[in-house]
């Protein structure tokens, strides 16, 4: 009893609306004491009328706040109202963030005030991000690239990109490559490089004993029967025919000749018309299946596996070059996204759709996030909740009750009594 009595006193000190009410209580009492005293009295009858006018609108204000959260005085019919329908106190609850706060319409509306643009760039031009996205970037790739991954992978790429060589034309390659030649001015140069070759092959010795070789040998041949061989050897020994000099006029004609296909002359435009020539006959005969001969030799003895997993090596221990490159190519990327209006309005277009799909997709878990927190709160917790929410209204809603209790009851009194006159 005395801890029930500590409790409403501690209810009154803390509530103004208690306050109210009590207030209104003892004034009543006070003017039944005075209507008692002086039973006859107008002025004793009035505030007698309006401090019970007060007293029952405060305590039906009283009843009727209660009501939403418990049962008053323990009276059950029609109180507790809020853990009696917490089901559809939930399902509103849902509705009203789903449908009001997070609809379509303000999920937009919001979007659209936000300039997501500058400040995502904003957030990549920072060192720190950068170096943070390198890092993560370069240790997802070391920690996927294996060893027994680079050799699987390798093997099913290279039978891959062989499959895709085989089919291609061989006769359509040439001729892409020919008007490549052409249009770039690479022919002329390569018949050039060419003649720079060939003049430092003329010049090695190697040409000239090979020559020196080839010209003794012809002489042999050619010398068939003992008197013409003899002839042959008086014809060098009294030096009549110096073979030397012949090996050595050959040679420096040879180099000549390979000087003036590496210039710009005649004979570098003839060579440079007929390997035109020759590129266009491989559409035609024996040569187009010798040229499909060649490819298809070619693709299959293409180390190809092993150039893959040499790449995937360098892939794997991130090189400075590599490290150096992709971060080049990182600010170059945002750079581009500044300076590309089209671009930068593709990006913004994407980014806008992106966080719009995402909150609208949101939309759809308000219902199960909202949901689950309100069913694990119980009916005291619940009621807690709303009562802290909107407790000063609750208590304005009392004090006007005393209030505007006391205001009708005055007027009340007051039609009564000049009626009664």
């Amino acid at each position: 009893m005395k801890s029930l009595l500590f409790s409403a006193v501690a209810t009154l000190r803390d509530n103004n609306a208690n306050k109210t009410l009590a207030v209104a209580a003892v004034i009543f009492l006070a003017a039944l004491a005075l209507h008692i005293v002086y039973p006859a009295n107008l002025a004793a009858d009035g505030f007698l009328f309006v401090a019970e006018a007060a007293l029952v609108g405060g305590m039906a204000d009283w009843f009727a706040v209660t009501a939403l959260f418990e049962k008053p005085l323990g009276f059950p019919y029609h109180t507790a109202i809020l853990p009696k329908r917490r089901e559809a106190f939930i399902a509103a609850s849902v509705t009203m963030v789903q449908k009001e706060f997070f609809s379509k319409r303000n999920v937009i509306a919001h979007l659209e005030k936000l300039h997501l643009l500058p400040m995502l760039m904003a957030y990549l031009a920072e060192p720190k991000t950068k170096q943070r996205l390198l890092t993560e970037l370069f240790g997802y790739a070391q920690r996927f690239i294996t060893v027994d991954f680079a050799a699987k992978t390798a093997d099913v790429l290279a039978a891959e990109i062989r499959r895709h060589l085989m089919l291609i034309p061989v006769t359509e390659s040439v001729g892409k490559l020919s008007e490549w030649l052409r249009q770039s001015g690479e022919d002329k140069r390569l018949i050039k490089r060419l003649g720079v070759v060939l003049a430092d092959i003329a010049k090695d010795n190697k040409t000239y004993n090979l020559i020196l070789s080839g010209l003794e040998g012809y002489a042999k041949t050619q010398a068939k029967t003992p008197l013409e061989q003899l002839a042959v050897g008086l014809a060098q020994l009294f030096d009549l025919v110096n073979i030397d000099e012949a090996a050595e006029l050959i040679r420096r004609r040879l180099v000549k000749i390979a000087e003036e296909i590496a210039t710009d002359s005649p004979l570098n435009d003839i060579l440079t018309a007929k390997l035109h020539d020759i590129l266009m006959m491989v559409d035609t005969g024996e040569l187009k299946g010798a040229a499909d001969g060649i490819k298809n030799e070619l693709v299959v003895r293409l180390p190809i596996e092993k150039m893959l997993e040499n790449v995937f090596d360098d892939l794997s221990t991130m090189p400075p070059t590599l490290t150096a490159v992709v971060s080049a190519e990182y600010d170059a990327t945002l750079v581009m996204i500044t300076r590309d209006e089209k671009l930068r309005r593709r990006v913004e277009r994407f980014l806008y759709d992106l966080a719009a799909r995402s909150a609208l997709h949101a939309q759809g878990l308000i219902d199960v996030v909202v949901r689950k927190v309100l069913e694990r709160l119980t009916d005291a917790e619940l009621n807690r909740l709303v009562r802290e929410k909107i407790e000063p209204d609750l208590r304005w809603i009392r004090i006007n009750g005393s209030v505007v209790g006391s205001a009708v009851g005055l007027a009340i009194f007051l039609v009564m009594t000049i009626a009664s006159i």
